[in-house]
């Protein structure tokens, strides 16, 4: 019956706003699933109409159907924007609530750590999230290491894919970059006014879909595993997920973070470079610190820590 499920959304998508005739249990199976923004209409008995829903219709359902408290309650859907995290730093003077979410069908002018360009066309997952955690400024890079267990548990919720951890930024799938990360702060009078994280996830790209340049490093979801994704299943999840470790944070401390970071790290235990703007540093990836730093033990036993890097692999 999976099969037939598949076939029909394919050929409903060719059919965008027909009839198609239906058998009775294969419409009782399907009701009014959606899948690639698509929303499926019951026609009588015999048969399913299919519309494509606008981005406003699917995120209004996107944000009915969260069951988070805090996360995703303020929603702004942009269908091209520079980028997500420069919208939201305009947000901060206007007061936005924390948990608020931005979120881009497209960015032309998206970037990652050091203001490298993203690319970041259609297909992709392209939002920032604003909180307001009350906690010293010099442990903010926490929440970036938090970030990446969300984004890992929810591409886990929706594949049997096996994403990894990159320190600091990057989550990767087969060795290959499938999301980044970037957490920007502000503050005011010394003290943390909200952080911005903007997530950048490779969901519905083809292979072919990226520069050329990038496509030895790039992956996406769909190169990995042959499955177009709801793109608001994906960020339900996430969000999940989120505020599920955001709320351990804030009561608990990083320590339990720490550990599910150090559990879907791909670097801990690799002999590596780190390039800082000051310096190179070889050695043993052995952990974390308690404000998110990198451990890194060298050939003479002393151990660095490293907040801000260019890392890789010693043998590449």
């Amino acid at each position: 019956m999976n099969g037939q499920v598949n076939d029909l959304f394919a050929s409903l998508m060719k059919e965008d706003g027909y009839f198609l005739p239906m058998e009775r249990p294969l419409i009782d199976q399907i009701r009014l699933t959606t899948k690639a923004g698509y929303r499926l209409e019951r026609v009588g008995d015999s048969g399913l109409r299919c519309v494509k829903e606008s981005l406003y219709e699917r995120g209004r359902r996107f944000v009915n159907d969260l069951p988070t408290t805090l996360i995703g309650k303020h929603v702004y859907f942009f269908e091209t924007v520079s980028s997500t995290q420069t919208i939201a730093k305009q947000f901060i003077p206007l007061k936005a609530k924390e948990g608020t979410l931005i979120i881009a069908e497209e960015q032309t002018a998206g970037r990652g750590r050091m203001a490298r360009k993203w690319y970041s066309q259609k297909g992709g997952l392209w939002f920032s999230v604003i909180v307001k955690p009350n906690i010293p400024i010099k442990i903010a890079p926490q929440l970036t290491l938090l970030t990446a267990v969300a984004v890992v548990r929810a591409i886990k919720d929706v594949l049997p894919l096996q994403p990894k951890i990159k320190w600091p930024n990057d989550i990767l799938i087969n060795g290959k970059k499938v999301c980044g990360i970037l957490t920007e702060l502000q503050s005011a009078n010394g003290s943390i006014e909200a952080i911005i994280i903007g997530v950048g996830m490779n969901v519905n790209q083809g292979k072919n879909n990226f520069p050329k340049d990038i496509r030895p490093i790039a992956t996406s979801i769909f190169a990995e595993s042959g499955n177009t994704i709801d793109l608001f299943s994906l960020l339900k999840a996430f969000c999940v997920h989120f505020e599920q470790l955001y709320e351990q944070y804030l009561q608990h401390g990083f320590k339990e973070i720490q550990t599910l970071w150090e559990q879907n790290c791909d670097t801990i235990g690799k002999e590596v470079v780190a390039t800082t703007i000051r310096e190179t540093i070889d050695g043993k990836v052995i952990g974390i610190s308690e404000e998110g730093a990198l451990l890194i033990k060298k050939e003479n036993g002393k151990v660095s820590e490293i907040f801000s890097a260019d890392l890789t692999n010693k043998s590449t």
